[in-house]
Parts: C-alpha cells; structure tokens; sequence
C-alpha cells in the first residue's frame, strides 16, 4: 500500500513540478534556515517567494507564460519576456483575483517593517534621489530619536519588489 502511494505521489510531482537543486557556501543553510523561520514558512517556500520578489512576481505565471519563456538566450530577450509576464500579472483580472485571495502580500494586507534611524536616513535619502531622478520633490530627511514601524500594503511591497528586480547594471564602456 505505501508503495503504490509513494509511487503516486512521485507521478504527481514529475508532472507538475520541476526540480531544482542550490548549492550555497558551507554554512549558507543555516542562514536559509533562519529566513525560512523569520517568514513562518518552509526553506522550500521561502526560496519560492525569493525567486518570485527577484523575477517582480507575486505568483507562478501559468504554464502556458512560463512555455513563452522557451529559447531565450540573450539578456535582452530575458528582460523583455520577464517585464512581459509583470505586465501580464498587473493587467489579468484573474491573477489580479489569485493575488489577492492567495499571495503572501495580498493587496489588502498590512505589513510592519521596523526601521531604526539609519534605515529611514538611507531610506529616505534613497527615495529623495530617486525623486530627484524624476524631477519630483523629495521627503525631508528630518533625525528621529526611535526606531518607527512603518505599515506597508501587499499592493506597496508587490511595487516595491517589482521595481527592485527590474534594476539593471550600468555597463561600463
């Protein structure tokens, strides 16, 4: 009996699932580890979610989307195809709909994020130069004597990790 389970299990899995394996320096577990803990969640799910902030999604596209992603070879092609399926995420009402009953930051969530006085300095001269990059006014940078929560929405920390994986390196010529 349990074989016929375990051999059903294995089926499922090749067929809905790719395998992945990572290799981190010697240690590097523990710190995946502690991540996974700090989130609540399993060292599988934490590198899930990390590999979904870093490509700006919110959730595995569909698997006729990721067939999209068949023979890319150039980074050009890469990010062309990955801000194509953040678009896709942002403008299907459907995926809107998914995202909000099942992502980790569903846009209706609250998030605390607990910055001491070096945080919002650098954060906010961050977001200052960003402004200033787009010719907006930026926040004072005023001292604060305590560390501050700071409540942000799964629809802010969805931007905010979708603006951060589209960063791309200066080339140096």
């Amino acid at each position: 009996m349990a074989k016929s389970i375990t051999e059903r299990v294995d089926k499922y899995r090749k067929a809905n699932f790719d395998h992945v394996s990572l290799l981190v320096e010697k240690g590097g577990r523990r710190l995946l580890h502690a991540m996974a803990i700090r989130e609540g969640v399993s060292m599988t799910e934490m590198l899930r979610r990390a590999i979904l902030a870093r490509a700006g999604l919110r959730m595995m596209p569909y698997p006729d989307k990721l067939e999209e992603l068949t023979g890319i070879e150039t980074q050009e092609e890469a990010r062309v195809a990955i801000r194509k399926l953040q678009h896709h995420e942002e403008s299907s009402e459907i995926i809107q709909h998914l995202i909000n009953k099942m992502s980790p930051e569903r846009n209706g969530a609250g998030f605390t994020v607990r910055m001491d006085h070096a945080d919002i300095f650098e954060f906010r001269d961050a977001v200052a130069r960003i402004n200033a990059a787009i010719e907006a006014e930026g926040p004072p940078a005023t001292p604060m004597d305590d560390a501050v929560n700071v409540r942000l929405t799964g629809r802010e920390v969805g931007i905010l990790r979708r603006f951060l994986s589209n960063i791309i390196p200066d080339r140096e010529e």
